[in-house]
């Protein structure tokens, strides 16, 4: 008899969750995020340990990102996105050399980042008609590159590894008309990979005197291994 009881109840609440959602199949989204943490190590190859562990801390960055979502049944919707992020700090101090003296700069250091997602959303049973919980996760891509500027020189991408992982959210929807909602979400990501660049230019000007840059490539490592925070509207259609 309990059984039945959990049985019916459980019922009841998907019962609930599928009759408050509407017609609409389809979804786009637009979001402002806020992620916590990302850092760069300069020198991931290098013998030293204290200079491999060595690390750039570039906290509390912005940037947008959208999302098309279509929904399979009331309850889970499969959803395709992306995002677009830079971030550098202005204090990273280098030391560049050669045989007429040495010159300490200030650059410009941080990454570019695109990641592209596949997810799948759950519908919570104990959502309401105005708020509509969800979780889900899925497979993330990242394409990124290696910011450094300094004077007039950048460096440029020579290669960088294929990297992917795992992502999970969980967030809320409220209904502000039939066809809009306002969307809160959290999402959580761990990826980490290397990345080779090189200098744009083999040397540069500094207060009238030229130096010769490094006609090497150089390693570089990123891991965005903090929390986003997203705020955005869904259009349903």
């Amino acid at each position: 008899m309990i059984k039945i009881k959990i049985l019916f109840t459980i019922i009841l609440l998907t019962a609930s969750v599928l009759a408050q959602f509407n017609n609409y199949r389809f979804g786009f989204s637009i979001s402002y995020n806020y992620s916590t943490s990302a850092r760069l190590y300069p020198y991931p190859n290098s013998a030293n340990q204290i200079f491999r562990d060595e690390n750039i801390q570039l906290n509390g960055f912005y940037s947008i990102s959208t999302e098309f979502l279509y929904r399979i049944n009331k309850s889970l919707i499969i959803a395709a996105g992306t995002e677009y992020i830079k971030h550098t700090n202005d204090l990273r101090v280098f030391t560049i050399s050669d045989n007429s003296g040495v010159y300490r700069l200030t650059a410009k250091e941080g990454f570019e980042l695109i990641p592209f997602d596949l997810s799948v959303y759950y519908f919570l049973p104990f959502s309401t008609d105005s708020f509509k919980f969800f979780m889900g996760g899925g497979i993330a891509f990242y394409y990124a590159n290696h910011v450094r500027e300094f004077a007039d020189v950048k460096a440029e991408n020579v290669s960088r590894d294929f990297s992917y992982g795992i992502q999970a959210a969980i967030g809320m929807d409220y209904m502000i008309l039939d066809f809009l909602s306002a969307r809160l979400k959290m999402k959580f990501r761990d990826p980490d990979f290397k990345l080779e660049s090189k200098y744009n230019k083999d040397s540069v000007i500094i207060e009238g005197k030229e130096y010769q840059l490094p006609l090497y490539n150089f390693d570089s490592r990123f891991n965005l291994d903090g929390v986003a925070f997203s705020l955005g509207l869904v259009f349903h259609f």
